[in-house]
């Protein structure tokens, strides 16, 4: 069975970026397809929310995959960014699919 792992970001306006810097997480993504099987980002109707939804081979792939140290520091900065501009991230799915 697959992991699947969705998360919002929610912005309070659209003045407001969300965090672009996809780099490291864009290369973890492209790099690691053996563990990754999809990644998508869907941007709601008012552009306020972003929900990112990753696929997984399985838990222990979602595990490896979160714990490389580049998506770490990318998840790091985001979190930082988003602080600094009152965005919200919560999980909405985290189980076996």
């Amino acid at each position: 069975m697959t992991w699947t792992v969705k998360v919002k970001y929610t912005r309070p306006n659209t003045d407001v970026d969300f965090y672009s810097d996809l780099g490291n997480e864009e290369r973890v993504v492209s790099d690691d397809n053996e563990r990754l099987i999809s990644h998508t980002k869907v941007l709601s109707d008012n552009e306020l929310e972003v929900i990112s939804t990753f696929v997984f081979k399985d838990e222990s792939s979602k595990t490896y995959y979160n714990n490389d140290s580049e998506l770490q520091a990318w998840k790091a900065a985001c979190n930082t960014y988003n602080t600094s501009n009152s965005i919200s991230k919560a999980i909405i799915q985290n189980e076996e699919t």
